[in-house]
């Protein structure tokens, strides 16, 4: 929902080619002959790179890790949600080599002044010379918009919409982003010595669902039938993610897409967001269009949050026009590699 990146170009050397035996007579010559190969490599060794991430993410007081990816294998995965175990990540036996090195993937969870929030860093090499080796998305939610134990989805809607009236509010969690994404790259910058970053303007990114995700409102269950998320970390999965929010391949939360209808709505017909710090997307993150262009998409959006209402009752409602869903429950739950989905509280 709250979204920032990070580019952080780490220190590196151009990666030289072999003469060619012509090059070398013309450099006898007195020719300067270019070696680049427009490709450049970390200096770092695998282990040296992990240890002023590490260094980075403690300075920020991120420490909380869910999973770390090295070169596709997953070296570590946190299935209890276990807190401080950054430091645990790292298998000091692994056998990788600096040659071997390729990428290095790592999710972590933060929580602070009513947000929650996933980091997500990327590292790559060998990259194009003018390419930043480590990219860090942080995404977060806001904790108060989670559907409570005991509520209507009547009062769920109206409280969310009560919520997305209050322009500042969401423009304070934003800001607030903005400058948590400010300081960790500042912190990671300065862990990997020389290095350099730049940020993506921080936004609120709300999405128009799709005929499969109104089909699951069918499914959701209200008071006290009310249905806690589940705590179920996929990374393989997000390795090759479809779904533009890291949450989903973190939590199973029955309730998420309801949220994004409810503030979709409120975007079209209470002229709520109307800023270009919002943008609407599809569920893979393609950009629809930013709040402050909604009255132009009306047309295309307004069918779309009419397929759900409340109906006389106050209860959910689906449109007939949608479909049956194509399946039932967690929407990644064929792809948690086996492991029991556990309720989490938190």
């Amino acid at each position: 929902m709250l979204q920032a990146n990070i580019y952080i170009e780490l220190p590196g050397e151009e990666v030289t080619r072999p003469t060619t035996r012509w090059e070398r007579i013309q450099s006898k010559l007195g020719a300067k002959i270019d070696m680049g190969t427009g490709v450049k490599r970390l200096t770092l060794n695998p282990l040296e790179t992990w240890q002023a991430l590490c260094t980075g993410l403690g300075t920020a007081h991120l420490t909380d890790a869910v999973w770390l990816i090295v070169n596709d294998k997953v070296l570590y995965l946190d299935e209890e949600g276990r807190p401080q175990d950054l430091d645990h990540a790292w298998v000091a036996e692994s056998p990788l080599g600096s040659a071997d090195f390729r990428e290095l993937h790592l999710a972590l969870t933060h929580e602070a002044l009513g947000v929650e929030a996933m980091v997500l860093v990327d590292i790559r090499t060998p990259v194009p010379v003018g390419t930043e080796e480590m990219r860090v998305r942080v995404s977060a939610r806001i904790s108060n918009l989670r559907i409570r134990p005991g509520e209507s989805a009547a009062d769920y809607v109206q409280r969310v919409r009560a919520f997305a009236a209050k322009k500042p509010i969401i423009e304070a969690h934003r800001v607030q982003i903005r400058e948590f994404a400010r300081s960790l790259g500042q912190c990671l910058a300065d862990a990997f010595g020389d290095a350099t970053f730049r940020l993506d303007e921080a936004r609120v990114r709300v999405q128009r669902l799709q005929l499969e995700q109104f089909a699951h409102f069918r499914e959701l269950s209200f008071g006290d039938q009310f249905s806690q998320r589940v705590y179920r970390p996929a990374p393989k999965v997000a390795r090759h993610a479809v779904y533009d929010d890291p949450f989903v391949y973190l939590w199973w939360d029955p309730y998420a897409d309801l949220l994004h209808w409810v503030l979709l709505d409120a975007m079209v017909h209470r002229v709520a967001w109307r800023s270009e710090h919002v943008e609407v997307v599809d569920p893979g993150g393609t950009l629809v269009c930013r709040g402050d262009q909604v009255p132009e998409h009306a047309q295309v959006l307004e069918p779309v949050v009419e397929l759900a209402y409340l109906d006389e009752h106050g209860k959910l409602a689906v449109s007939r026009s949608v479909p049956q869903p194509t399946f039932t429950g967690d929407p990644i739950s064929g792809h948690s590699e086996g492991r029991a989905r556990r309720p989490r509280g938190r």
